[in-house]
């Protein structure tokens, strides 16, 4: 997966979490889908801009939750 793939799965249902480090700085967790399969994407905010630190396959697990969620809160 290209970080350039990343921008599509921020258009849909996406569930996020603050994953802050240990230095202080804000580091977003997103789930969201990319062409019909669940990704992770872990990135910051900066005004418009959302850098992408890392994109891949979500685990079962995360894809698992992130369908109990879009069940329970429709987009």
């Amino acid at each position: 997966m290209d970080f350039t793939d990343a921008e599509p799965v921020f258009s849909g249902f996406t569930l996020t979490a603050d994953m802050r480090t240990a230095y202080g700085g804000r580091c977003l967790l997103t789930l969201g889908l990319l062409e019909s399969q669940v990704v992770s994407v872990t990135h910051t905010n900066r005004g418009d801009d959302i850098p992408i630190i890392s994109i891949r396959r979500a685990t079962k697990h995360e894809a698992r939750f992130y369908f109990s969620q879009v069940t329970i809160n429709p987009a």
